[in-house]
């Protein structure tokens, strides 16, 4: 069913025209990035008329609900995009000549009260003059510098040759400096943002949603296991360095692993555009479902979430999303980071692939115990990242840029 949201005048608290510009076409969301977004267009679309602008079209998209104008800077494919330009960091995206104008009209178009970009790739639009008539938010779904020197060679940062982080410090710093508020996922990516830029624009915690869809599960069931043995399943954006990581360990170690016990464990690998490395990874037991419509179906089959992330930042939507399906998760701590989440009551912990084979184990066998942390985890994310608290934490946030912006 399609998410509900106020529709005439008298639910919203001001009316406003408010931009939302994503790297991708947000509907139909399907990474976490997309869900994060759609959330934020939902909660804006409750103070005023959203427009939401996309580097690329997505020509198979269903019609966009709610009256919501979904514009592209380009007529290019998403692979035209995703490419290193010369000279450009890890988080550079191509920007074709003509860009920047093109920006510039959408925004004498719009007239908007408050213009939120949803990633730092998106830098090279805050240089557009037309940004100063409007309060103007930078979401960082990730503190990207931090997230790359997690992943650095060691020898690297001791030598001070560590260019790629300081590069995109660079960036984060000058991007900082011309927004007037910053989002972040989580308490323990905001001190960590207030640590590499200590004079940054103040920043707000705006926590990842879950998807309405999964609201109110049909299920609210366990595991109930199958003679054959568990299905798994991976959610994720399938062209993203630590997702093609995280995919790539279920497929070669973990699920063989899980076969050990369940001879016929089987593994689904959902998402978006899924990197080459990813579908090579189909065979007996393993299918890779690039770009699906909806989740749903896939939550409704599985039995077990399993999420061995190694690196990455952000909170994970696709923890959130399986836990209020009710779907039990095996995962790491790095998969979990920041949602406040704890082993044994909500999630089974594992890092090594031996954990994650006994913790599948575990749950498949034992019914009541897979029950307790499936309702235990539902009720904590129903409470701590429920849609309504969420959407009223970003009105609050526009409204309160807005205000400051017109005020200062």
């Amino acid at each position: 069913m399609p998410e509900k949201i106020p529709s005439d005048a008298k639910d919203k608290r001001i009316e406003n025209n408010i931009l939302v510009i994503c790297v991708d076409p947000p509907w139909r969301p399907v990474s976490g990035a997309d869900l994060r977004n759609w959330r934020t267009v939902l909660a804006a679309r409750r103070l005023g008329q959203v427009t939401v602008l996309s580097l690329w079209r997505n020509e198979d998209a269903p019609p966009v609900p709610y009256g919501i104008d979904l514009l592209s800077l380009t007529d290019l494919p998403a692979s035209a995009i995703f490419r290193r330009p010369p000279g450009g960091t890890r988080i550079d995206l191509t920007f074709p000549a003509g860009s920047l104008e093109a920006f510039e009209a959408v925004l004498d178009r719009c007239k908007a009260s408050a213009v939120i970009f949803e990633n730092l790739a998106l830098h090279p639009l805050l240089a557009a003059p037309g940004l100063r008539r409007s309060a103007v938010i930078l979401d960082m779904h990730n503190v990207e510098s931090a997230l790359i020197a997690a992943t650095e060679a060691r020898w690297k940062r001791l030598m001070g040759m560590d260019r790629t982080v300081k590069a995109v410090r660079r960036l984060e710093d000058q991007a900082l400096r011309r927004v007037d508020e910053v989002w972040i996922c989580s308490e323990i990516d905001r001190d960590r943002l207030r640590r590499i830029h200590p004079a940054s624009a103040p920043s707000h915690v705006i926590p990842n949603a879950v998807p309405m869809t999964f609201s109110a599960p049909e299920k609210g069931r366990a595991v109930i296991p199958k003679a054959d043995g568990p299905r798994l399943l991976f959610v994720g954006h399938l062209s993203y360095r630590p997702n093609i990581q995280a995919a790539r360990i279920l497929a070669r170690s973990i699920l063989p692993a899980a076969r050990a016990s369940f001879p016929g464990a089987s593994l689904v690998l959902a998402g978006r555009s899924p990197h080459k490395r990813v579908k090579a990874l189909t065979g007996p037991g393993i299918t890779v479902s690039a770009d699906p419509v909806s989740m749903a179906p896939h939550y409704a089959e599985a039995d077990i979430a399993v999420v061995p992330l190694r690196s990455g930042g952000g909170t994970r939507i696709k923890i959130l999303e399986a836990m209020a399906a009710g779907i039990p998760v095996v995962a790491s701590a790095r998969a979990v980071e920041g949602l406040e989440l704890v082993p044994e009551r909500h999630f089974l912990a594992a890092e090594t692939v031996p954990q994650f084979a006994q913790q599948i184990k575990s749950l498949y066998r034992d019914r009541v115990f897979a029950t307790q942390i499936v309702k235990s985890a539902h009720e904590y994310v129903e409470r701590e990242f429920g849609a309504e608290r969420i959407d009223g934490l970003i009105c609050t946030r526009i409204e309160d840029a807005i205000g400051r912006f017109r005020n200062p």
